[in-house]
């Protein structure tokens, strides 16, 4: 019971931590201001969660729905699997080159020259120009498509050779394709268009006016499905009309994946991802250095090894010494005498296992062996007359002796 008390600050610190950590990974707040637009960690109106969440209770192989963070061709996903790549912010092959970026600048920290023009060119913001000479897809992702897997992509600006542009129309989104039996309409989150050389490879699906909202590539056993827009997938519009029933005819009761790489998430994120993500990433790695070290110094011996004896008896001392007062206050020295006497006539009893007559002679015999003692000392410590002081010391100091021999006669045998 002490060592717990001794120890319960230090166990409502740490259950302090752990409840902090468990908010932290449960708070809708925290994770809407951590990851990007579109992502399916993202709870905010922005975000993608509803989605992922809708699909994973109506589609068929719940084991398989889950998160894409590596390329399509590294995964091992099935091959009629349907990925979702929703407002994605970096291109598949654009990774490589920002991590070569990243080594750069990391080896010319220390030079004030280098880091005025890094910080320079942040402040510069960089427009997306579409790219009309690269492919829509890269080799694996186009070999895996040809398999028969199908890859929705809903832009949220440029992408390659494609890019989503903003529009000024109030006309209504139309289905112009013979696609998706049972969907009359769809609402345009907002009104936006695709452009592009690859539009001209393309059956037009959606159409606002004149513009293609939604196209279908066509490649092999598979197809790539373009949304000018992402919104129709976001939390903020998922329940307006049609976009659920759009949903389940994209997914097919298919395998579905939702594609994170292309929000820089390269491992599903949990709570160390998340505080990372806010600036924590050093304050743990240091913490778990300090705790390590804190171990390692515990178990270090420092000197020489305590004693582990420990005193047991303390308490029976303080007995004996609480109680030789009380029976000095309650017994006379003829009634304490008689007490001790009785107490040497049991202990006999047990150690010889005599009783009457032969404990009697037993006793005469120990008594008799003693130096000055008489028979007129053994009938004195059961007489009712006053004891005189120093008869008293006289007759309690032959009773220790008796008492000394018959504890070496006990341990003589």
């Amino acid at each position: 019971m002490k060592w717990l008390l001794r120890k319960l600050p230090f166990l409502a610190a740490f259950a302090a931590f752990i409840a902090a950590f468990i908010w932290l990974d449960q708070d809708k707040q925290f994770r809407r201001d951590s990851f990007k637009p579109y992502s399916l960690h993202n709870t905010s109106n922005e975000g993608c969660s509803l989605a992922f969440r809708y699909l994973r209770q109506h589609a068929n192989d719940l084991s398989s729905n889950g998160e894409l963070n590596r390329l399509i061709e590294l995964s091992g996903i099935e091959s009629r699997a349907v990925i979702f790549r929703l407002g994605p912010q970096v291109i598949p092959g654009e990774h490589e080159d920002r991590k070569a970026v990243h080594a750069k600048e990391n080896e010319n920290e220390n030079d004030k020259e280098n880091e005025k023009e890094k910080e320079q060119k942040k402040s510069v913001k960089k427009i997306p120009v579409v790219d009309s000479k690269r492919a829509l897809l890269t080799p694996g992702e186009k070999n895996w498509v040809e398999g028969g897997g199908r890859l929705v992509l809903a832009l949220d600006g440029v992408y390659g050779p494609l890019e989503s542009q903003r529009l000024v129309s109030s006309a209504p989104l139309r289905k112009v394709f013979p696609i998706w039996p049972g969907i009359e309409r769809i609402d345009a989150a907002g009104s936006r268009m695709l452009s592009g050389a690859p539009l001209e490879d393309a059956h037009a699906l959606l159409t606002l006016g004149a513009d293609v909202y939604a196209a279908r590539f066509a490649i092999g056993a598979g197809d790539v499905l373009v949304f000018a827009g992402a919104d129709i997938f976001s939390n903020a519009y998922i329940a307006d009309a049609g976009h659920l029933q759009l949903l389940d005819a994209l997914a097919e009761q298919r395998p579905v994946y939702f594609d994170e790489y292309v929000h820089n998430l390269q491992s599903a994120p949990g709570l160390f991802e998340l505080l990372n993500r806010w600036g924590f990433g050093m304050a743990l790695v240091s913490l778990a250095g300090l705790c390590l070290c804190a171990a390692w110094r515990a178990r270090v011996p420092v000197g020489p090894p305590e004693d582990p004896y420990r005193e047991t008896r303390s308490q029976a001392v303080d007995f004996v010494g609480s109680l030789a007062p009380l029976y000095d206050k309650a017994l006379s020295p003829r009634q304490a005498l008689a007490a001790h006497y009785k107490n040497f006539l049991q202990t006999a009893a047990a150690q010889s296992g005599l009783r009457g007559e032969a404990l009697a002679a037993k006793i005469h015999t120990l008594f008799s062996s003693i130096y000055g003692f008489s028979a007129h000392d053994e009938t004195a410590f059961t007489s009712r007359e006053a004891l005189g002081n120093a008869e008293f010391l006289r007759l309690l100091r032959l009773l220790n002796e008796a008492h000394g021999r018959l504890e070496k006669i006990a341990h003589s045998r």
